[in-house]
């Protein structure tokens, strides 16, 4: 999400942001995040937005963050960044 990317006027995160392309959240992968954040204890409604999204193209998502949604959304890569 372009709020966890962007930490105010830096290079670095308008380098990431410039090579992402941002899509509005729709209906079905916010339900899908929700039931994540029911299933898996101490997920984050970001995280599981991200990861519910990346799930519905089987894309790759670079995160610093734990990985605790790994297991709810196999399909989904996940690699530190």
């Amino acid at each position: 999400m372009v709020t966890e990317g962007w930490r105010g006027n830096n290079r670095d995160g308008a380098a990431i942001l410039s090579m992402v392309a941002v899509e509005l959240l729709s209906k079905r992968v916010a339900l899908l995040a929700g039931e994540a954040i029911r299933a898996v204890p101490g997920a984050t409604a970001v995280d599981a937005i991200v990861m519910a999204s990346a799930a519905q193209r089987g894309d790759v998502v670079y995160t610093s963050a734990p990985e605790q949604l790994r297991s709810y959304f196999p399909g989904v890569l996940v690699l530190r960044a």
